[in-house]
């Protein structure tokens, strides 16, 4: 244990310095000044708790767990402990024991929104949407400008609207630059090859002209070879992600915007090809995205995308706070908007936190008149 005031400010500086290097997500850094603290002073509470933040950051949850469990030993009423502990356990997928951590949380104090709003997503999990409902409409008790809890109080209510566009895109611009590494590497991703595959084995000769809807940095054209389609373009809320998108040299024309607005904004039968990987989960109710495709579509093109699954009806939001859709849901759409299923199938989106994520990728053509 420290036992002079200098050792403190050691201490103290060594907490600075760690703490700017977690902002700028400079992770190894930042646990090594952690440790150097910890090695002088094994109980030191700061230090433990921000090297339990970096274990999460860094998808190490069952270290994450242990040190928050282990700051909870020495101050069990350390509210940033419980917050950390149930954030890592639903990282891990324990949605029982992430709940009771959120709960205690909340206990300690009732109007914190993080624990409040984690409770909820919590609730989400473990199927109790009405108490979900609930504390998310308690933090706007709180803070009427709460975007978590505004976003999931009217997903739970049935008035889904996609995340403010802003949210979004500074998300993926954050992470443009490690975006694909991190989706192939970590998340094994491979949802633009099966869109490649799918689209060859359905319509092997080469399309005329396609769209990608949110394209980020362009995976889904790497799958698939030049002599595949003769143009196609994108478009993405992310400025930096189409930037990256833009190096690969492989689209005709790419722009930054709302994906509704931009097939709206399109010529008639434009397109004989519109693929979209892993974008419909960010948006909930997808009519008009489908007014849209039904505008853009030329006669015999293929819509070909993925969504997360659901046996629900229609489509409902996840703890993740992404929306899953189910086959009824978009049959309707493509009911409605003049396509027809060609083709279906399961398939794991990615990996997170050690589990598949339930996903499928559904193929629409053009109905025949």
């Amino acid at each position: 244990m420290a036992s002079s005031d200098q050792p403190k400010a050691d201490f103290r500086d060594a907490l600075i310095a760690a703490r700017y290097f977690f902002d700028r997500h400079d992770f190894q850094s930042a646990a090594r000044k952690c440790r150097e603290i910890l090695n002088r002073d094994g109980t030191n509470i700061e230090a433990m708790s921000l090297l339990g933040s970096i274990a999460e950051k860094t998808g190490a949850n069952d270290a994450a767990i242990s040190v928050f469990s282990r700051v909870l030993e020495i101050d069990g009423a350390n509210l940033g402990a419980h917050l950390g502990l149930g954030s890592a356990l639903a990282a891990s997928g324990d949605w029982q024991k992430a709940a009771a951590s959120y709960r205690r949380a909340v206990a300690l104090d009732g109007n914190s929104v993080d624990a409040l709003n984690g409770l909820g997503t919590a609730l989400i999990a473990l199927g109790d949407r009405s108490a979900a409902l609930r504390a998310f409409e308690q933090v706007l008790r709180i803070n009427r400008a709460n975007d978590m809890a505004t976003f999931m109080a009217n997903a739970l209510k049935g008035n889904a609207q996609p995340p403010k566009a802003h949210i979004i895109s500074a998300s993926f611009d954050r992470d443009a630059g490690t975006f694909e590494k991190h989706l192939v590497d970590v998340l094994h991703y491979q949802m633009p090859r099966l869109i490649a595959e799918t689209l060859a084995e359905y319509h092997p000769a080469p399309f005329a002209a396609g769209v990608d809807l949110g394209c980020g940095t362009g995976l889904l054209v790497d799958s698939m070879p030049p002599d595949r389609i003769k143009t196609i373009d994108g478009v993405d809320l992310a400025p930096k992600m189409i930037e990256e998108a833009g190096k690969k040299r492989r689209y005709r024309n790419l722009a930054v915007g709302d994906i509704a607005d931009y097939l709206n904004a399109r010529p008639v039968a434009s397109y004989d090809l519109i693929v979209s990987a892993d974008v419909f989960i960010y948006v909930g109710p997808l009519e008009r995205i489908f007014a849209g495709v039904d505008r853009v579509l030329a006669a015999d093109g293929l819509c070909c995308f993925s969504v997360e699954h659901t046996e629900a009806e229609g489509y409902e939001v996840q703890a993740s706070s992404r929306y899953a859709h189910s086959v009824g849901y978009i049959d309707h759409l493509a009911a409605q908007f003049n396509l027809e299923r060609v083709h279906s199938a399961m398939s794991p989106l990615r990996r997170e936190n050690g589990a598949d994520i339930p996903g499928r990728l559904d193929l629409l053509r053009r109905a025949q008149a």
